[in-house]
């Protein structure tokens, strides 16, 4: 398949935003991204073509706007399926995804019993955007269950733990932990040894316990103000920890339902925005015990998830309540992921899979972008 060369766009990237950009993918991977400066005009065009004409395909971008793929670290499943049953169709559920802008996803599996009986299909599933496994659990504080049942919640072991990990064959890539429940040198070390990031989450931890865990290698916070110890002025926990550690990345649900924009707002204020992602925690519909009430999910009267999609977070945030510049908007829903997780998508720079999202001067997707559109994944 021919390069192409996309010109005339607003590209959007991890530095910033460049007009009359232009960049060129070729075997699905951008290969050159040139600015304003050295941005590619029609006479170019002209010249190009007669000396390249079977290489190079071009693609007037006509201004449009031009973002990475968007990444969601945290989902649970979408209309019709249910991540957490390994049988489901994962590869429609990415096509359902990628038609809101997702690109990339984690599929995120909540604590199952037993476990026994349903790690074997994980192992070799696989499809485009699915970037890995979440894995929320088992070992979290019944305190801070949220949706969970007690019985889903288990104390830890170290041998178990190691099992599962093991079983995924390396496509575990966070999991989500109360560091008050588990042996944090233990836990660490299965971390160390399979590859995968530690985060906090569904935990009562105070201050104390949460800088410790983030000593020993937890490094993320697991949908930050939800299901952890909330804000006392007199007794500090998880949740101040996160905010004031920067070594912390914070996932976020912005869907200004599970928090305010107040509470957005907070975060986004004291932490380097580097450090903070945005993610959906969004649910199967279908998925038993849900009900759907406007964009949040519940089970019984809890609130289980969200019914978001990544783009709507997009345009919470460009929104005039949040009020985030486009390039820090690029940067929660797609960049700082693939930066925290070591991915090679997130971004538009040389090396990248070629994942993006045209978008027109009102933010409205025109077209959906995938490596696998320019003859590779």
């Amino acid at each position: 398949m021919r390069a192409t060369r996309f010109y005339n766009a607003t590209l959007v990237t991890g530095t910033g935003v460049f007009r009359n950009a232009a960049f060129v993918v070729a075997n699905g991977r951008f290969t050159e991204i040139t600015g304003a400066a050295g941005a590619i005009g029609a006479d170019d065009i002209d010249r190009d073509d007669r000396a390249n004409k079977d290489s190079l395909a071009y693609c007037d971008l006509g201004g449009q706007i031009v973002v990475p793929g968007f990444i969601d670290t945290h989902i649970h499943g979408v209309k019709g399926c249910d991540f957490e049953d390994p049988d489901c169709d994962f590869a429609a559920g990415a096509r359902l995804l990628r038609m809101t802008g997702t690109t990339s996803f984690f599929a995120t599996i909540s604590p199952f019993t037993p476990f026994g009986a349903r790690k074997p299909p994980y192992r070799t599933l696989t499809c485009e955007g699915l970037e890995g496994f979440h894995l929320e659990g088992p070992y979290l504080n019944p305190a801070k269950q949220g949706g969970f049942y007690k019985g889903q919640i288990r104390p830890y072991d170290e041998a178990e733990a190691d099992d599962i990990i093991r079983s995924f064959r390396g496509a575990i890539r966070i999991v989500t932990a109360a560091p008050e429940c588990v042996d944090l040198p233990s836990l660490a070390a299965l971390s160390h040894k399979h590859g995968f990031a530690l985060s906090v989450g569904h935990t009562d931890a105070d201050y104390d316990t949460a800088l410790e865990a983030f000593g020993a290698g937890f490094s993320r916070a697991t949908h930050l103000f939800n299901a952890m110890r909330t804000f006392d002025h007199r007794e500090p926990g998880v949740l101040d920890a996160a905010l004031l550690d920067d070594r912390v990345h914070c996932e976020l649900i912005a869907d200004l339902r599970h928090l305010s924009p107040q509470a957005l707002k907070l975060a986004l204020r004291l932490k380097p925005i580097g450090t903070l992602t945005a993610i959906t925690d969004s649910v199967c519909p279908d998925a038993p015990g849900i009900t759907v009430r406007g964009s949040v999910a519940y089970k019984g009267d809890t609130v289980y998830g969200s019914q978001s999609t990544m783009y709507e977070l997009f345009r919470h945030l460009t929104g005039p309540l949040l009020a985030v510049p486009l390039a820090d908007a690029v940067r929660l829903t797609s960049v700082n992921a693939g930066k925290a997780l070591d991915l090679d998508v997130g971004d538009i720079v040389p090396g990248m899979r070629a994942n993006f999202i045209v978008m027109d001067s009102d933010y409205r997707i025109e077209t959906v972008y995938t490596a696998s559109d320019f003859g590779t994944n």
